[in-house]
């Protein structure tokens, strides 16, 4: 539901996007593929969309989807509706989709948005028509006909079922609600419901209203609630083969499915135009930013060995020429056909100088395959065959590099400054070759095979040189992993009004190295709403937030977006006359009293000669935009000032990161040591709270009436509020894994009203009660802001490789809003009356312990790895495997205080 709540709501959620589906993707032959129609009556033509199956023929009774879309595809282009939601996961398998699919236009922009589908309305009964043109025009199995759709769809789903619920053989609105009311009518269709548990747009319990009203009246509907899942489910399950399976044959019985996997190898999509073209229309400068601390990096590094990929330590080395005197005879030496291959088994990642990042990598088992070694000299020669090279058989050699992050062309690069790999006289070894040949006098095959070997011994230097030069493409690897994409995504995450999210893009504007970290700044560039009215160049907006060097310097990771990011997103939106909403779409019916006319008489007297069967067309406009203002006087500050430059190092090598000769262990009480036990209280409540002002200058509520049986709306009256709110934004544990961004709007509203009848209205009464609107407008703004919508956002952990980084605070620190996360912990507890002792252990460390843990208490567990837990039951040892991040008690079985105790995964709280 694209506009839904633009007005209010526009939320910087910075989104991986789709790939870009180009226009002629809708221009397929009329055998198979997308196909554009048009539909003629009496109003004019109407352009939609049909798909026919790859392998389509007449001579097979097909059967036939009818897809509704959202509110942000609607419009008369006729094409729009068949790029979002269904639309884009039946082009990912057009190969294989076994179904025609509809794909109709609703035509009514400035409609309501939840009944724009609905059976009463125009687009809605145009739709129902253009299904039956396409069963007329191609070979359609009347029997199986479906109808889905999401969001504004969804909505038309439900009632377009219930006016017409002999036609379909399947129904499946997604985040979308309905009427309980028709229920009874809905009884006894196959309908499966979806919805996202954390939808801000559609609240969840729209559609588990409906769900249960059927079920009441008889009916067995299917409900998925998808965990974690906002508004943008239709690629979860129009992707999913079992919910494809389920509309061939509904009344199969089928266990219900506990996720939806998807299009492989996509990301979800969002409920905006993702096939459309990304036209920018806006670029903000410093708009968000990125902080990775040493203490994050580190939990990088422990899962690097995991992340790079198998063939990152393997690979050809051009030939090897030399020279070397025997017995004063000079002679020329080629090593061909030379291989490498080793693995990655540690590694280490830190900042530490001005401008300079070190990356060491435990190399380990390599071996370099020498094919083939020729030796030439004046009448005398040889040939030898495969010998080897290998380099840290006892232990591992450290490879450190070090590095300058900087932008390049909003891309972030490393740039190689310096290496270092040494190779211990202990911790290598050269084979002797396989077979020699020789010729000419004095030449035999044990003297060319020592020479062979003890000359590989004395280029002990060119051999770690040679594998010094494999570093700049083992950078251009590691660089792929430096799109930050899913931390920029996490942006969206924890903004207070995430209804509607302009199409934005982030790129790397500027980076800062110190000795605790590195911070990145991050440009963001918005969407244009239409991309076919986008601008030439985008419009450049000032900087918003802080510059790199001025971040403060922490260890951990912290993401955070400037406020005042709201004004030029809230600004675009008004450009483009979208940001307007009929007060009854808004979620929650949060708005839904500016439609009473029985209320709105109260304050506005002159309403009441209307009559009784007066109707009212209230929309809620933005005129101006959003802000995100600080309490302090002066204004924002830094949060640190900038560094100061280092020393000048002389070598300015890696060796100046302490790089390791030989670590067999993190050193004690790191937090990749499995020995470190830290017992805390099960955290609760609010860990960090930070104020701030949120400000609206100009609200316009328009009101226009007309009688019950007229088509036309007449102006009436425009009511305008400024209004400004302090709130706080704080981070709440609501259990052991899950975090919440709370904001509390409970602080002052400061709302002013005034109202004015609109040209050509005579009043009889010409008085408006300014205090009355305010009342009704304040009781309206809090119902909105206690709603989850805009209080209540679920930040999700970041996964690392195998580590996981949870937050640990989060608030307003002018001017920005920020998450910072640390490594999430594993919990054990004890529900029991007794003490308990178990062991553990890591991948690469031996049993530890036994440890105690008393009853009703917990150890925890600061590691960035898996670990093993065991523990005694009578004679033998129980084994788990404890996820990083996760909570385990000890608790008896079933309430049974005689029996041992158990450990058990403890559930995540529900959302």
């Amino acid at each position: 539901m694209r506009r839904l709540n633009s007005c209010l709501c526009v939320a910087s959620g910075l989104l991986m996007l789709s790939v870009i589906w180009p226009d002629s993707c809708l221009s397929a032959p009329p055998q198979s593929g997308f196909v554009d129609q048009v539909y003629k009556d009496a109003t004019g033509e109407h352009k939609y969309v049909v798909f026919l199956p790859s392998d389509y023929s007449r001579d097979k009774k097909w059967p036939v989807i009818l897809f509704l879309h959202g509110a942000g595809e609607r419009g008369t282009d006729g094409v729009s509706q068949a790029r979002v939601g269904l639309g884009p996961v039946i082009k990912n398998r057009m190969d294989a989709f076994p179904f025609i699919a509809v794909f109709p236009q609703c035509e009514d922009i400035r409609g309501r948005i939840l009944t724009s589908w609905t059976a009463q309305s125009a687009d809605g009964r145009r739709a129902l028509k253009i299904l039956d043109d396409v069963i007329k025009t191609f070979s359609v199995d009347p029997k199986r006909q479906i109808l889905t759709g999401w969001s504004m769809g969804g909505y038309g789903t439900w009632s377009l079922a219930a006016a017409n619920p002999q036609r379909w053989s399947a129904v499946a609105p997604l985040s979308g609600g309905g009427d309980p009311q028709t229920a009874q009518r809905l009884a006894g269709l196959p309908i499966w419901a979806f919805h996202g548990v954390d939808d801000d747009v559609v609240l969840a319990q729209e559609t588990q209203n409906m769900v249960t009203a059927i079920t009441a009246a008889g009916g067995k509907p299917r409900l998925s609630m998808l965990p974690a899942a906002r508004h943008e489910i239709c690629d979860s399950v129009y992707g999913d083969d079992r919910f494809i399976a389920w509309m061939l044959k509904p009344s199969a019985s089928q266990p219900l499915p506990n996720e939806f996997r998807g299009r492989p190898g996509n990301r979800p999509l969002t409920e905006s135009n993702q096939e459309d073209p990304f036209r920018p229309a806006v670029d903000v400068s410093r708009a968000a930013y990125v902080r990775l601390g040493n203490g994050v990096l580190k939990a990088l590094a422990q899962s690097v060995p995991q992340m790079v990929p198998a063939d990152m330590l393997s690979g050809k080395v051009n030939d090897i020429h030399d020279t070397t005197v025997a017995e004063g005879r000079t002679f020329n030496v080629q090593f061909t056909g030379i291989r490498y291959r080793g693995k990655i088994t540690r590694a280490h990642i830190k900042a530490y100088k001005r401008d300079r990042l070190n990356i060491q990598l435990a190399v380990q088992a390599v071996r370099l395959e020498i094919n083939r070694t020729y030796v030439t000299g004046r009448s005398r020669s040889a040939v030898a065959g495969p010998m080897s090279v290998v380099i840290g058989h006892r232990r591992p050699v450290w490879l450190s590099v070090a590095l300058k992050p900087k932008i390049v062309k909003r891309r972030l690069k490393l740039e190689l400054i310096a290496t270092r790999f040494d190779i211990q006289n202990d911790n290598w070894y050269v084979t002797a070759p396989t077979g020699v040949s020789v010729r000419g006098l004095g030449m035999t095959r044990n003297r060319v095979a020592n020479g062979l070997v003890r000359g590989l011994y004395d280029s002990r230097a060119r051999i770690e040189a040679e594998f010094q030069a494999m570093v700049p493409g083992m950078l251009a690897e590691f660089e792929k992993n430096l799109e930050l994409g899913d931390v920029a995504t996490l942006i969206g995450r924890f903004w207070p009004l995430p209804v509607y999210r302009p199409r934005l893009r982030v790129w790397p504007q500027e980076v800062a190295t110190d000795p605790q970290g590195v911070s990145v700044v991050f440009g963001v560039t918005a969407a244009a709403v239409d991309p076919r009215r986008a601008p030439d160049t985008p419009r450049q907006v000032a900087a918003v937030g802080l510059a790199a060097e001025s971040l403060e310097q922490s260890t951990n990771l912290e993401v955070g977006i400037a406020g005042d990011i709201l004004a030029p997103l809230s600004r675009l939106l008004i450009q483009a006359d979208v940001a307007r909403i009929h007060v009854q779409d808004i979620p929650g019916q949060a708005f839904e009293s500016f439609a009473d006319a029985a209320l709105l008489k109260q304050a506005i007297p002159d309403l009441q000669r209307l009559g009784d069967d007066l109707e009212l067309w209230s929309e809620l406009i933005l005129v101006e935009p959003l802000r995100i203002r600080d309490l302090v006087a002066g204004g924002p500050a830094p949060k640190s000032t900038a560094p100061k430059a280092d020393s000048e190092d002389p070598a300015d090598d890696p060796s100046s990161a302490a790089t390791p000769d030989s670590p067999t262990t993190d050193p004690p009480g790191s937090a990749s040591d499995p020995q470190t036990v830290a017992r805390q209280p099960e955290p609760a409540g609010t860990l960090s709270a930070s104020t701030f002002e949120f400000a609206a200058s100009q609200v316009i509520i328009s009101l226009a009436t007309r009688k019950a049986g007229q088509t036309q709306w007449k102006p009436y009256a425009e009511l305008e509020f400024e209004l400004s709110q302090r709130a706080q934004a704080g981070l709440k544990a609501l259990d052991h894994e899950t975090r919440q961004l709370r904001i509390d709007w409970s602080g002052q509203l400061d709302v002013t009203t005034s109202a004015r009848f609109a040209a050509g209205v005579n009043p009889a009464d010409p008085q408006i009660d300014a205090a009355q609107l305010t009342k009704l407008f304040r009781t309206c703004w809090g119902k909105w802001t206690s709603q989850g919508a805009a209080a209540d956002t679920i930040i999700d952990d970041i996964a690392v490789g195998q580590s996981r980084l949870r937050a640990d605070a989060a608030g307003w620190l002018a001017p920005n809003l920020f998450a910072r996360f640390a490594p999430a912990a594993i919990r054990i507890t004890n529900n029991t009356s007794q003490p308990l002792a178990y062991e553990i252990r890591s991948e690469t460390s031996d049993w530890g312990g036994p440890y105690s843990v008393g009853a009703n208490s917990s150890d925890q567990f600061s590691v960035g790895h898996p670990l093993m837990l065991r523990y005694r039951v009578d004679d033998a040892f129980q084994t788990h495997t404890l996820g990083v991040g996760t909570h385990f008690n000890f608790r008896h079985p079933d309430g049974d205080d005689d029996g041992a105790p158990r450990l058990f995964r403890v559930p995540k709280a529900r959302r």
